[in-house]
């Protein structure tokens, strides 16, 4: 058996979609997931997993191509989204932000949101010079579950904001949207 340690290609290309996918690594399946994501096809999590949200967003993104739509991927589909996710982050600056406000770590725009300030909440605020695009981080201490709740139903249920993408777990959670003209990413 072939041993892949993780951020090594694989060094093999199958031409079957299934024997392909098995020999990809976990970091190359989280490119192809970041490249969907790019391309305005995935709104999950890069976790390398080839679940039913990946398998939608292969689909669709064949559809537009004009290939049959398997929802699996062969190797020059999985060369193409790769190479828009590393493109991707090269144009827009991606990198890593540690926040010590927070505790969090967040890959973010840079060449995008260029003006950072400390949040009221906490945490950092990434705006981009124009105000279309922002990014907050906020730490909340010794807070119940309820706090918890009405803080997130007050962002992702507020009339000022159209919602494209929620996602919570226990005391995380994750809220994109349109806000007044612009986009957020709370």
């Amino acid at each position: 058996a072939q041993h892949i340690v993780p951020g090594q290609r694989s060094g093999v290309i199958a031409s079957d979609p299934a024997t392909l996918e098995k020999t990809l690594n976990p970091d190359e399946k989280k490119l192809v997931q970041e490249g969907l994501a790019w391309l305005g096809f995935y709104k999950g999590w890069f976790d390398g997993a080839f679940k039913e949200g990946t398998r939608t967003a292969l689909s669709s993104w064949q559809r537009q191509n004009g290939v049959t739509a398997t929802g699996e991927l062969d190797a020059d589909q999985a060369v193409t989204l790769a190479g828009t996710a590393l493109a991707m982050r090269d144009k827009t600056g991606w990198q890593p932000l540690s926040d010590s406000r927070s505790g969090i770590t967040i890959s973010y725009p840079s060449k995008v949101l260029t003006k950072r300030s400390d949040s009221e909440a906490g945490g950092v605020t990434l705006d981009d010079p124009d105000g279309g695009a922002s990014l907050m981080t906020m730490r909340f201490t010794d807070v119940t579950d309820g706090q918890i709740n009405s803080f997130y139903d007050a962002l992702s249920g507020s009339g000022e904001s159209e919602i494209t993408y929620e996602f919570r777990r226990n005391n995380l959670f994750i809220v994109t949207g349109n806000r007044k003209g612009g986009k957020f990413y709370s």
